[in-house]
């Protein structure tokens, strides 16, 4: 029995895509190298792109697969975990599966978040709790606001975008620190 299929896509610095990289994707993926660079196979697209006012020799590698096995590109979130390059990985929702986000940023301290749960129904924040917080007459406003972001803080930390790697060179990648606008968020006063 084949294992179940659902659309995955999965990005990361293109500067990163080195030869065990390329050889990891054509040996687990349907993906093969044409004149030194990654081509999909079948149903796979495989694009750099350029977030806006980068160089175009940079940009953010995007490898998708209508019919990633669970989603998920396993051997390849493995080996750049192992060599400490940053991802994001968004798997399709299946009819007995929900979406998924997998977001890994090495540290320190290293970020590995995964909005779903094995049960996969769980909401990233309970709009029971976001109700709890802002009807607590017990505080004031501000109180309710501090506590409110600090919630949402621990349910979806605040995280650097991919964008931001792009440029960096890997020595540098742990050193990547939040902008300035999400660091406010998980600040008391």
């Amino acid at each position: 029995m084949s294992s179940p299929e659902y659309s995955g896509t999965i990005e990361f610095p293109a500067r990163f895509l080195d030869d065990e990289i390329k050889d990891c994707i054509v040996a687990h993926y349907p993906a093969d190298i044409a004149l030194g660079d990654v081509v999909g196979l079948g149903d796979v697209e495989v694009e750099i792109y350029h977030p806006a006012g980068q160089e175009k020799a940079e940009g953010i590698f995007r490898f998708h697969d209508s019919e990633a096995r669970y989603g998920e590109f396993d051997e390849l979130e493995k080996l750049l975990e192992k060599k400490r390059i940053p991802y994001d990985r968004e798997s399709g929702m299946d009819w007995n599966a929900p979406a998924c986000i997998r977001i890994y940023r090495p540290g320190p301290p290293e970020f590995l978040h995964i909005d779903a749960n094995p049960d996969g129904y769980e909401q990233v924040v309970s709009v029971h709790k976001l109700r709890e917080i802002i009807n607590d007459t017990g505080f004031t406003a501000t109180e309710r606001m501090i506590a409110l972001k600090r919630y949402l803080a621990e349910r979806f930390p605040p995280y650097s975008p991919l964008s931001s790697f792009v440029g960096v060179a890997l020595a540098d990648v742990g050193k990547a620190v939040l902008p300035a606008e999400l660091q406010k968020i998980t600040e008391a006063p």
